[in-house]
């Protein structure tokens, strides 16, 4: 995370879209809003918070590492 955090806002969206891409396998009704959600709580790394920008992804930051989880059952 500390190295994450560290990268250009842009490299960060381009890294937590990419990789939504491959857990999800799209990237529908992802916003920018989103992404930058994402990053803040990347950024502020306060363990047990998540979001969930849609219904189908659910991001997790928790212990310094970062979840991406599909809740696509």
């Amino acid at each position: 995370m500390k190295e994450f955090n560290k990268k250009h806002e842009a490299i960060k969206s381009r890294v937590i879209i990419l990789s939504i891409k491959k857990i999800v396998g799209n990237t529908n009704n992802l916003q920018n809003i989103h992404i930058k959600d994402i990053i803040k709580l990347c950024e502020n790394n306060i363990g047990n918070k998540y979001l969930t920008p849609n219904k189908y992804i659910k991001i997790l930051v928790n212990k310094g590492k970062i979840y991406i989880q599909s809740t696509n059952l």
